[in-house]
C-alpha cells in the first residue's frame, strides 16, 4: 500500500476513534445515548468541564485551557480541537 494511503487511513482511524470517545464521554455527562450525540449537541459550562476532564485522563497529551471551558460548548468545537491537537503531536514525534 502506498505511503499516502497509509497516512490517510491512520488519520481516518484516529478521527473515528476520537469522535467515538468524545460521543461516549458527552453521552455519559448528559445522560443520553451515544447515538443521540451530534456535532450540534450543546454542553453547559459544568458539563464541558467534566467532559474535558474525562477526555484529558484518556488523552493526556491534549491540554485544555483551564479558563475557557465555555469555548467547548458544542461537540463540534471540542472534537475539532482534540483532533487538531492529536494530529499536531503525532507529527512532531
Amino acid at each position: 500500500m502506498p505511503i499516502k494511503k497509509k497516512r490517510a487511513s491512520k488519520a481516518s482511524n484516529l478521527r473515528f476513534t476520537v469522535m467515538r470517545d468524545i460521543n461516549a464521554t458527552v453521552a455519559v455527562a448528559l445522560k443520553i445515548a451515544p447515538e443521540n450525540v451530534k456535532n450540534s449537541t450543546s454542553l453547559d459550562y459544568f458539563d464541558a468541564m467534566a467532559v474535558t476532564y474525562d477526555l484529558h485522563k484518556k488523552y493526556p497529551s491534549v491540554s485544555f485551557p483551564e479558563d475557557k471551558f465555555d469555548k467547548f460548548c458544542r461537540v463540534s468545537t471540542l472534537s475539532s480541537y482534540m483532533i487538531a491537537r492529536l494530529t499536531y503531536h503525532k507529527k512532531q514525534k
